[in-house]
């Protein structure tokens, strides 16, 4: 048995730029391309309580009697735990890596050559990406910030409201934890 949670399908989404076309061989301006997006999902949830014929149990501490009712069909209620009991939750973490075989180079007929191609190895990820269509990297209207004074890695942030399809882009990493802190706070009424 495990904690009960319910999702307020409020996801904040963080994607970080590395570069890899070091690694390829290229003639002049032209030649292979290789970006690794490094991508994170948090999603806020609300932690819920548990009663098993009325009485308020915790997943991870159940007695032998409590799991034999449990497994043999006892009454089980979930509600929301009183307080502001909002968290997030690692939901996703990994990369996508995009490819593109001859960047620079534009043709009609030999549009192969240009495409971009995404890999996501699955052997790094941790998690499933539940927003995984909303992309922040070529995105059009998105800007990446860069903090130590233009020297650290590109970064993008957002908030993504899966109810209402709101996209909700973050400029700083002091305006994504100050966001965050503040809709977990209001995420639950008391």
């Amino acid at each position: 048995m495990q904690d009960a949670t319910r999702s307020t399908d409020i996801f904040f989404i963080t994607e970080q730029l590395y570069p890899r076309d070091s690694l390829l061989p290229s003639i002049g301006e032209l030649g292979p391309s290789l970006m690794q997006v490094y991508r994170t999902v948090y999603e806020l949830i609300v932690k819920q309580d548990i009663y098993l014929d009325g009485q308020k149990i915790k997943p991870g501490n159940t007695t032998l009697w409590q799991s034999i009712k449990y497994m043999t069909g006892g009454k089980v209620t979930i509600n929301d735990a009183p307080g502001h009991d909002c968290l997030y939750n690692l939901i996703y973490s990994g990369s996508n890596l995009v490819a593109v075989p001859l960047d620079g180079f534009e043709s009609n007929r030999l549009n192969l050559l240009s495409k971009k191609l995404v890999f996501t190895p699955p052997i790094f990820n941790y998690g499933s990406d539940q927003v995984q269509k909303i992309n922040l990297y070529a995105r059009s209207g998105l800007s990446f910030f860069m903090e130590e004074g233009g020297q650290g890695t590109p970064i993008s942030a957002a908030k993504y409201n899966r109810k209402t399809g709101e996209l909700m882009v973050i400029r700083s990493r002091r305006e994504l934890s100050q966001l965050m802190a503040t809709v977990a706070h209001k995420c639950k009424k008391p």
